[in-house]
Formats: structure tokens, C-alpha cells, sequence
């Protein structure tokens, strides 16, 4: 499903690798499922971003030690509140990707 999902939004060619829980066998949050994105690109977590819209997701990563940014787009010009302490944590959040380049140089 997600290859098809990809395939028809044309962006294959800009992604170095997909990843699917289906590799796991689980699904989120359980670590397994952040393992396999070391374990694919052959990188320490700390040394990959990852960038989600979902708090509890982004939480779950950063634990497993991932370089985490929340996107939290506003909606109706409000922001959704921290409810998982990321903040606190360090992780930037964001209100859209535009500044994620910079933020990752």
C-alpha cells in the first residue's frame, strides 16, 4: 500500500528508501518499528531526522534516539498543545516544512 501510495504521488525518485512496519511485524510505537530505519540505512538513529505531524509517533522516536521535529500545523491559527512533553524534551516543532531544510543543516 504505501509503495502504491508513493507511486502515484510521483515522488519515488526523491526518497533514498521506503520503510514499512510491515518489515517489523508490529506496529507503533513499539521500537522494532524505529530499529528498522538504523538498521536499513545503516545509520545510529541519532544521526537520522524524523519528521512527523503525529505527537505520540515523534515521541516514540525520540526515545529510540532519532533527531526528532514535530510538525504542528496550525488550524483555525492555533497550534495543537504539547500533550507528550516534547517541548520539554527539545524537540523543535514546527508549523510547516518550509523551515526544516535549515533547521537540519
Amino acid at each position: 500500500m504505501l509503495a502504491d501510495a508513493v507511486a502515484a504521488a510521483g515522488i519515488g525518485s526523491l526518497l533514498d528508501a521506503l520503510l514499512s512496519v510491515e518489515a517489523a511485524g508490529v506496529f507503533k510505537p513499539d521500537p522494532r518499528v524505529y530499529a528498522l530505519a538504523s538498521h536499513r540505512l545503516g545509520l545510529p538513529a541519532a544521526r537520522i531526522a524524523f519528521v512527523s505531524a503525529n505527537p505520540w509517533d515523534t515521541q516514540a522516536a525520540h526515545h529510540a534516539g532519532f533527531r526528532c521535529v514535530r510538525v504542528n500545523r496550525p488550524i483555525a491559527g492555533r497550534a495543537a498543545p504539547d500533550e507528550y512533553g516534547l517541548a520539554e524534551a527539545g524537540v523543535p516543532s514546527l508549523p510547516d516544512l518550509s523551515s526544516l531544510p535549515t533547521l537540519l543543516a
